[in-house]
């Protein structure tokens, strides 16, 4: 699915910051999490009735895009990071870090 970043949202107001399905506010590890139980596509657009078999596709295609970097062990760690963009310039700031377990 070319498309799915359309379908994404990261807000860190929605979804803890979590990447999440656009106007739905489930997140993307959400369905993944379901898909790994086994519930089929159709049985999880039947369980959360904003999402649509497009968007699952997309969740997919999601983990699938990040699933295919590679990273190096230096870059192991998860961050804690607030953006804040103001015209001409960005700022980031690094909030925290732990280790990848």
């Amino acid at each position: 699915m070319q498309d799915w970043q359309e379908r994404m949202a990261v807000n860190s107001d929605l979804c803890q910051g979590k990447a999440c399905i656009r106007g739905a506010r489930i997140m993307v590890s959400v369905v993944l999490d379901n898909l790994a139980d086994g519930l089929s596509p159709e049985e999880i657009v039947e369980k959360y009735p904003p999402l649509t078999l497009d968007d699952i596709r997309a969740a997919i295609s999601n983990a699938a895009t990040f699933a295919k970097k590679k990273f190096s062990h230096s870059a192991e760690r998860r961050m804690l990071l607030k953006l804040d963009e103001y015209p001409g310039r960005t700022r980031i700031e690094l909030l925290g870090a732990q280790p990848d377990h």
